[in-house]
Parts: structure tokens; sequence; C-alpha cells
């Protein structure tokens, strides 16, 4: 039975670190999922601490895209004037 603990805990890791990436705005997954099988507690820490790509929307807050001229969530337009 306690040989079950270790490998269910990092998964527990790995599941906790796809959630807290995904909430996020960070992408891929099951990048995620083995950054947190590998590295446990500290892949965890990681996907929480990690910072979507990108700029904020000045009207809606979202992340988009550096190269964004038009926002895909509220649909304003982003090109400075």
């Amino acid at each position: 039975m306690e040989i079950l603990v270790i490998p269910f805990t990092l998964i527990m890791f790995a599941v906790s670190a796809v959630v807290a990436a995904s909430t996020r705005g960070l992408g891929r997954q099951v990048l995620w999922f083995f950054v947190g099988l590998l590295f446990g507690p500290f892949g965890l820490l990681w996907a929480l601490l990690a910072r979507p790509q990108g700029r904020p929307c000045r009207y809606c807050r979202e992340h988009v895209k550096d190269w964004a001229l038009v926002c895909p969530h509220c649909t304003r337009d982003l090109a400075d004037a």
C-alpha cells in the first residue's frame, strides 16, 4: 500500500500543475503535466509563478499576443495611435 503513495502524489502534483497553468492562461498542458510529474511540488510552484506571454488588453485586462491589433476577447482596437 505504501508503494502507491509516491506515484499517486506525483500524479496529483502533475494534475495540479496543469490546472494552475490552464487557469493562468498558459498553454501546453502536456508540458505542464510532465513538469509537475517530474519535479513534484517544484513543478506546481513553477506553474503558479509562470507568467503568460503577451500583454494585458487595456480595456478588458485579458492577455493578448504582443503583435495583436484587435483584442480577441473584447474586440477593441489595440493599435497605438
